[in-house]
């Protein structure tokens, strides 16, 4: 757990000996029928698939000094499955061939046209901020949970739901105006072993056009930093 504001304040920023950041591309496949949803998934989707779990920080698989292979592994989460080993960058493996002690930040611009729907599900902590207000909270150490955020039609608010399905819901806030262009960020942290999964799903979210400002700030932010820090909290 963490100790306090001054820990926490390294989680998304450079501190050196502590952490570090990697830019890195999210992809998020189309789905077939509905070509406005995009869903990254990383119980299915390469390059996760191979390496049992959501591990941006995995760079090159570790070989096997005696058959000169890719080393593997058998994970209980995934049965049947053979589980590749990987080095990692930054500080280098934590547990069980993996490094899990990273956060991620993905950010993505969009033009409001009320109903978007965002889904995330996955295991420790995640926040999901829009035009700056927070929407969805999934802070903690916990196991894989799910939070759902719907935008409305026309008043700028949404409503922000948790569980699988959503057990219940709650009014937010987000003083949208419809056609106007708006940014959401993804903050997530991995900080315990030994399982890492993070599946996001994005309805309607189109990027739309804005003024020169607006595209100014899209090209500066449209990055997504991956970030390791020692387990010294």
């Amino acid at each position: 757990m963490t100790t306090g504001k001054t820990a926490f304040d390294q989680w998304y920023r450079d501190v050196p000996g502590v952490n570090q950041t990697f830019i890195y591309t999210l992809t998020l496949l189309q789905n077939a029928t509905t070509n406005t949803t995009y869903v990254m998934n990383s119980d299915k989707d390469e390059p996760w698939y191979d390496r049992c779990g959501f591990f941006p920080l995995d760079t090159t698989p570790k070989i096997d000094p005696n058959t000169g292979k890719p080393s593997t592994y058998t994970d209980g989460g995934f049965p049947g499955r053979i589980c590749t080993a990987y080095d990692s960058a930054g500080f280098g493996d934590e547990s069980a061939s993996h490094n899990f002690g990273f956060t991620s930040e993905l950010r993505y611009w969009f033009q409001y046209q009320g109903g978007e729907s965002l889904k995330f599900t996955g295991d420790d902590d995640v926040w999901v901020f829009i035009n700056g207000t927070l929407g969805v909270d999934l802070g903690g150490v916990h196991n894989r949970a799910a939070g759902t955020l719907v935008l409305d039609a026309a008043n700028g608010t949404g409503q922000v739901g948790y569980g699988e399905p959503p057990w219940s819901w709650a009014t937010v806030d987000f003083k949208l105006t419809l056609g106007s262009v708006y940014e959401v960020v993804v903050f997530q942290a991995e900080r315990w072993c030994c399982g890492s999964n993070y599946m996001l799903t994005l309805a309607n979210f189109i990027a739309g056009r804005g003024t020169c400002a607006h595209l100014w700030q899209r090209r500066r932010d449209f990055l997504r930093g991956v970030r390791q820090r020692r387990q010294q909290q």
